[in-house]
C-alpha cells in the first residue's frame, strides 16, 4: 500500500508537467515568472530558469501538493511517500528536459522525446506541452506529429550539434 502512494506521485506528475507548460507558459497572465521564463528558453533555447527560480517554484508546487495530499490522505507518511514520487518524476523531468536540448541522444526514446519536443520549440508552440511524455498531448488533442525532420534555425542549434550535421531532427 506505501508504495501506491509512492507510485501516485510519479504519475500525478506529468498531469503538472503538461498543465504548468500550456497554461503558465502560454495561456495564462503574461506577467507571470514562469511565462517570462518560458518565453525567453524559447528565444535562447539553450538558456534553463537559474536553479534559485527552480527551487522556488519547487517549494511552492510541493507546499500546495503537500497541503492537498494532506487533506485527501489524511495520513503524513501517506503525503511524503506522494511527495518523494511526486519530486522524483519532476527531477527526471528536468534532468530530460535538460538533456534534449543540451546531448544529442542515444536512445530511441531520447530521440522521440527530443523531435516531440523540438516540435514544440521550432514548429509549433502551441502543441507538444508534455516533455517526458504526450500522453496529455494525445488526450487534449494538442500533439503535432511530423514524418519529416523537424528544422532547427542556425542560430538556435544546441550546443551539442556538430556543425558537419544537418540542421533537422
Amino acid at each position: 500500500m506505501l508504495f501506491f502512494f509512492f507510485v501516485l506521485g510519479i504519475l500525478i506528475w506529468p498531469v503538472a508537467e503538461y498543465s504548468l507548460h500550456r497554461h503558465l507558459g502560454l495561456n495564462f497572465r503574461k506577467n507571470n515568472l514562469f511565462y517570462k521564463e518560458h518565453t525567453r528558453h524559447h528565444s535562447e533555447p539553450n538558456y534553463f530558469a537559474p536553479v534559485f527560480y527552480k527551487l522556488i517554484a519547487t517549494v511552492f508546487v510541493l507546499f500546495f501538493f503537500s497541503l492537498v495530499s494532506q487533506i485527501v490522505f489524511g495520513n503524513s507518511l501517506y503525503t511524503f511517500l506522494f511527495l518523494t514520487g511526486f519530486l522524483s518524476s519532476y527531477l527526471f523531468y528536468e534532468y530530460t528536459h535538460y538533456s534534449i536540448h543540451r546531448f544529442a541522444p542515444w536512445t530511441s526514446w531520447g530521440v522521440r522525446v527530443r523531435k516531440h519536443h523540438f516540435i514544440h520549440h521550432y514548429e509549433n508552440p502551441k502543441s507538444n506541452f508534455g516533455v517526458t511524455q504526450n500522453l496529455f498531448d494525445h488526450f487534449f488533442k494538442t500533439l503535432v506529429t511530423k514524418k519529416g525532420p523537424v528544422m532547427v534555425p542556425q542560430k538556435f542549434k544546441p550546443v551539442w550539434w556538430n556543425e558537419s550535421k544537418s540542421h533537422s531532427v
